[in-house]
């Protein structure tokens, strides 16, 4: 098939979403169909940021950056040339990420007008105020409702997609499709690099943002140290403007010893690092999925999350991992010190988490369902 996918932000770019685009249109690509992916060079969605994209950086799909213009005043970013660039691809299938950006709306308006078949990942959180009013009243509606198929990643985002008016049986759930594989494959550990071999490691992975909320962890490891001297953090992400505050708790904590910044690593250190430690701890405040769960849960380590948004739909508590109510300050702690102080049940974890990554998590049965997808679009 000749597909085309769009998406306002993708690799070099760190995100779940340009992580998932990324790793579907390759795997398609593998599979011997021909992808063409439309994206920017920006940093994330809505930064003026630009992406300095390493000569050595390789993708498998043709992707094309556009260029982009901002609605004045609010900063909204339009890609340019979609409508023409589809148009000259004449694909058999167009499949937009994301209702709030401007490449969805382009790669749909496209569709109308050349009669392809649309399937939209609405990747939809909940939304409020005068422009998402204004901007789902005017065409987000009639866009989900055109589509050959509405996917949502997750239980949440699909009964947010039904809150807003879209029938439950026009929503098909399907788990982002990443490869886990370089995640299951046994790696050196990287601890030693840190000074952390032989330490219980507790593992934060993402970007360094307010919303990770990486402060609460930060914050209960010092009971966490009193309970298991050995225990240290290692935090492992890119700077989104929350390092300088974070950095500044610990030394206010007086964990200098007990917390380290590894600042962003390439892939196969991420693995390794989940490998060797104890526990991953996600802290944020809300997540749409969470892809980083997934990772952990192949990694073959524990998994502590907050029980937020569609992270109970990916994590199944006291089985494949340990939820957490953000509304307690102490529960983060208690559940890490429950991973530490318990071998059976941090072994139980990782044997339930590696399952579950290899069956309802695994990418090449993903692919499956997404091919499954674009055949039945073609065929209506």
């Amino acid at each position: 098939m000749n597909i085309v996918q769009t998406s306002i932000t993708y690799p070099p770019a760190i995100g779940g979403l340009d992580r998932y685009v990324k790793e579907t249109s390759e795997g398609l690509v593998h599979r011997g169909h021909q992808v063409t992916v439309l994206t920017t060079d920006l940093e994330q969605p809505f930064s003026r940021q630009r992406l300095t994209i390493p000569k050595t950086y390789i993708d498998d799909a043709n992707v094309l950056r556009l260029a982009t213009w901002r609605i004045p005043r609010i900063g909204f970013p339009v890609m340019i040339g979609v409508k023409s660039v589809i148009a000259r691809i004449s694909p058999e299938i167009i499949h937009a990420h994301c209702v709030l950006h401007s490449s969805a709306l382009l790669a749909w308006q496209a569709a109308r007008r050349k009669n392809i078949p649309f399937v939209l990942n609405t990747i939809m959180s909940p939304r409020s105020g005068f422009f998402w009013k204004f901007w789902y009243e005017g065409q987000t509606r009639l866009m989900m409702n055109e589509a050959k198929c509405v996917i949502a990643i997750s239980n949440f985002e699909r009964e947010i997609l039904v809150k807003a008016g879209l029938s439950r049986s026009r929503v098909t759930i399907l788990p982002p499709a990443v490869d886990l594989e370089p995640f299951k494959s046994p790696l050196s550990s990287i601890l030693p690099r840190y000074g952390l071999e032989n330490k219980s490691v507790i593992v934060s992975l993402g970007r360094l943002a307010y919303g990770k909320r990486i402060d609460r962890l930060i914050r209960a490891m010092p009971s966490i140290v009193k309970s298991h001297p050995d225990a240290r953090l290692l935090i492992i992400g890119p700077d989104y403007g929350d390092e300088t505050r974070l950095r500044q708790i610990v030394e206010s904590e007086h964990l200098s010893g007990f917390v380290t910044f590894a600042g962003p690593l390439p892939q196969a250190d991420v693995a390794a690092a989940l490998q060797s430690s104890a526990a991953f701890v996600m802290t944020t405040d809300f997540e749409l999925f969470g892809i980083t769960l997934i990772e952990a849960m192949a990694s073959g380590t524990a998994v502590i999350a907050p029980d937020v948004a569609s992270v109970p739909d990916v994590v199944r508590n006291e089985e494949t991992g340990l939820l957490y109510s953000n509304d307690n300050l102490d529960e983060p702690g208690r559940q890490i010190d429950r991973i530490l102080s318990d071998d059976t049940l941090r072994r139980r974890l990782i044997a339930n988490g590696r399952q579950e990554a290899g069956t309802r998590f695994d990418f090449q049965r993903n692919l499956d369902a997404l091919e499954e997808i674009y055949r039945n679009a073609r065929r209506s």
